[in-house]
């Protein structure tokens, strides 16, 4: 067998990759990224190894930006939300107000009303 299959290398590092961040995971830090003293920094880079390490990093470097734009989305769009439910608190008491403005106005009317009547029944009696 090839030592360097696809299939041994999946292997190696825990089973095929879903993904490329998942293969990013999996991979043993190297270069700039491995700490002094880690067995991988002792070991020399390949080119390939540099650009998987490059390729490493660019998706660190996305995610991290993916995240932080993520948070402040949620932020912005939490501030948005908030403002519109304050709007329509105020619009809820603003209706509630005409409704009360608008019934107490009603009353009145029906009771002039009424005594507009009584007072024609008066006369006609």
């Amino acid at each position: 067998a090839d030592p360097h299959s696809p299939c041994l290398l999946w292997a190696a590092w825990g089973g095929p990759p879903t993904s490329a961040m998942a293969l990013s995971a999996r991979l043993p830090p190297v270069g700039p990224s491995a700490r002094p003293g880690d067995a991988a920094s002792l070991v020399p880079m390949t080119a390939t190894q540099a650009k998987i390490g490059a390729l490493r990093e660019k998706f660190h470097g996305f995610q991290n930006q993916w995240e932080t734009e993520t948070k402040h989305r949620i932020d912005r769009d939490g501030g948005k939300l908030d403002s519109v439910k304050e709007s329509m608190m105020k619009l809820e008491n603003t209706l509630n107000s005409e409704i009360k403005r608008r019934v107490e106005a009603n009353k009145a009317m029906q009771g002039m009303f009424e005594s507009q009547i009584a007072t024609i029944q008066d006369r006609l009696e």
